[in-house]
């Protein structure tokens, strides 16, 4: 895509989804002044924490991926740090600039076509896996039955396939650009005790992100309607990973998210403020996720 054509449909995007979030919250400014949501010191920490934790977890799975593409070039707490410094940059330059930042800060040790490799592996899988929780939760959510989460076993089944037998590596590399690029950046498959791992980190990655919404609505919302929240959320979040113009899906995501929750009666108010909390409470864990891995980076040095 031109420069210049990137640079004008970012900035529709932006302006609509500005426009559609300033009409709601125009619309809805007292209800959410008087919002139920709990964002009182305790709860935001725990908030921080359990999002803090989601986001360890996908940095564990980038480093456990890359390792298995090309061998122990370099130790996991280094790689999980370049991981997480290229999650601060992208939410200004954008995510190209992200995977262009943790390339350049391994120095080489692990090659440039594997980083993106990884990330895109990563993306695909993370996100279908989380659109299957998504979808899933709210099914339940809308016909009150929760025996629905039973599906979720076979597409884990899946999940460890298409990571055992490099079916993401596969179609990538069928591409006439990108196959050629990323052909040589790691085998057709991963082996079966490695494949297991990466499959329990992105089944288990989603769960502190879903308990945080209990945290944060209990006991004014029900653990379904909680979970409704979160449901919502991750639908949103697939749609501005989608959108690549977009610096981190900015204001998208969000407007994603109350037009998605409110399909499902959850109340508009109530959406915008967990919105704006989520944000900022999602950069805030990212932050202290680069603070954990710096941490044990530096640890590592020492020993």
């Amino acid at each position: 895509m031109h420069p210049r054509t990137r640079q004008a449909l970012s900035v529709v995007l932006l302006g609509l989804a500005l426009g559609y979030i300033g009409y709601l919250v125009h619309g809805h400014l007292g209800a959410m002044k008087t919002s139920q949501l709990d964002l009182s010191a305790s709860r935001s920490l725990a908030f921080l924490a359990l999002l803090t934790a989601s986001i360890a977890l996908s940095t564990l799975y980038h480093v456990v991926l890359v390792r298995s593409l090309q061998g122990p070039t370099v130790t996991g707490t280094r790689l999980g740090l370049a991981y997480a410094l290229g999650q601060i940059v992208r939410y200004l330059p954008g995510k190209i600039a992200g995977v262009l930042f943790e390339a350049n800060y391994l120095q080489g040790r692990v090659t440039a076509s594997t980083i993106a490799l990884a990330l895109l592996i990563q993306t695909f899988l993370g996100y279908a896996w989380a659109a299957a929780i998504a979808g899933t939760l709210l099914l339940c959510a809308t016909l009150l039955d929760w025996r629905l989460l039973v599906v979720l076993a076979p597409a884990a089944v899946i999940l460890w396939m298409a990571h055992r037998f490099g079916w993401v590596e596969q179609v990538l590399g069928s591409l006439p650009v990108a196959g050629r690029y990323l052909r040589e950046s790691g085998p057709a498959s991963i082996d079966s005790p490695t494949a297991t791992r990466l499959t329990g980190l992105l089944v288990v990655n989603w769960l502190p992100f879903l308990a945080a919404w209990i945290v944060l609505s209990w006991p004014h919302h029900s653990v379904a309607e909680a979970i409704t929240f979160g449901a919502a959320y991750l639908g949103a979040s697939i749609v501005g990973t989608a959108l690549v113009v977009v610096p981190s899906g900015a204001v998208v995501r969000e407007a994603a998210f109350v037009w998605l929750g409110s399909r499902f009666g959850l109340p508009v108010a109530e959406l915008l403020v967990s919105g704006v909390a989520l944000r900022v409470a999602l950069t805030a864990a990212d932050l202290v996720n680069v603070a954990l891995f710096g941490l044990a980076h530096a640890i590592g040095k020492r020993e």
